[in-house]
């Protein structure tokens, strides 16, 4: 690109060589064009790599790819964001898709409500197509529409971004709601759109199920997440 793009969306991608080309194709169907795709492979040892040196190879000018050794989802998160050269971030799971409006929609919003620094949006789960009517029987999937506060969603300038801070390395799981409840607790404007832009693939390898034993993350996210707030709370007369 001779200019640099208005978004960056970064992909980040580990053995998905069964759902990356839809990931990307989902962006490269986006009815706003002016982005780049950050591409960060993190270690694949699938056929992810051919699979993304085909579409670099189709779309040179739009999409960069970067492989680097495994060092879990935030890592390739965090990579992507210093690559980015856009004013915007915006960020995709790889087994997961955007609807053709996702950007538009948001930047749209941006138009009118230029007070407003951090945009999610709403999502909807399906169950991939591959699975056998016994492996959907086992995974809650609801088909009705939520908020979905998460880096799918994202919409954020990355002077923002960078203000709230990155993705923690070590964590495994809980990544996109330790992110959240920073940048909740910043003085950022903080909305979610009703439209749903983000389509959330359920199947076994998400890491909802692969990292079970580490869910205990959470618990420990969410006492960092009240003991922040508790210190900045302005000391009352009873407080001591």
């Amino acid at each position: 690109m001779s200019s640099p793009p208005l978004v960056s969306v970064i992909v980040t991608c580990f053995n998905r060589q069964a759902y990356l080309a839809e990931a990307l194709d989902s962006i490269l169907e986006q009815r706003l064009t002016d982005y780049e795709i950050v591409l960060v492979d993190d270690g694949s040892t699938d056929d992810s790599a051919r699979i993304a040196g085909e579409y670099a190879e189709r779309h040179g000018d739009r999409l960069r790819y970067h492989h680097q050794t495994n060092r879990g989802a935030a890592a390739a998160k965090n990579t992507g964001v210093r690559l980015a050269a856009g004013r915007y971030i915006a960020f995709l799971d790889s087994d997961d898709r955007w609807t053709p409006d996702k950007l538009e929609t948001q930047l749209r919003h941006v138009e009118s409500h230029p007070d407003i620094r951090v945009r999610f949006a709403h999502g909807r789960q399906f169950p991939s197509p591959e699975l056998a009517p016994e492996q959907r029987a086992r995974l809650h999937c609801p088909e009705q529409p939520m908020p979905a506060p998460v880096s799918g969603t994202l919409l954020i300038e990355r002077d923002d971004f960078l203000r709230i801070g990155p993705f923690r390395e070590e964590l495994r799981v809980g990544i996109d709601v330790e992110w959240n409840l920073r940048a909740r607790a910043s003085e950022l404007v903080i909305a979610t759109l009703p439209e749903v832009l983000l389509l959330r693939r359920v199947h076994p390898g998400n890491s909802g199920f692969t990292e079970r034993d580490t869910r205990k993350q959470h618990t420990a996210i969410l006492k960092e997440h009240l003991d922040r707030m508790r210190a900045r709370r302005p000391a009352g007369p009873t407080d001591s």
